[in-house]
């Protein structure tokens, strides 16, 4: 998994179709105000843990997987059937890389 140099899109490589790269796009404000957030924190004492959210995420993936050849829009859903387990473990890391930046933003602008 390697980050662009603008921090706005994730990359995983895979052979689907001819494509070599799936990028993961940064959810759009209106998708995340729709959708929320991919993952609950459960917070206990000193420690904690998350609670995935399936259809949230399964929802951000069908828009935010960009297969370098225009094939964008509400197709994620279809080509994520597709993958291997390892590819979409890459791809959902991607997705919560998003989240754990923005949280890093609000931790710092209190």
């Amino acid at each position: 998994m390697n980050d662009d140099e603008d921090g706005h899109s994730r990359k995983t490589r895979h052979t689907f179709g001819g494509a070599s790269e799936v990028h993961v796009k940064e959810p759009t404000g209106l998708q995340y105000l729709r959708l929320g957030d991919p993952r609950l924190a459960v917070s206990l004492g000193e420690g904690g843990y998350w609670i995935e959210q399936p259809k949230v995420i399964q929802d951000y993936l069908d828009h935010v997987l960009d297969y370098g050849d225009g094939r964008t829009k509400d197709q994620g859903g279809a080509v994520i059937a597709l993958l291997s387990f390892a590819d979409v473990r890459a791809i959902k890391a991607a997705l919560f890389d998003f989240f754990r930046v923005r949280r890093r933003l609000q931790s710092s602008c209190r």
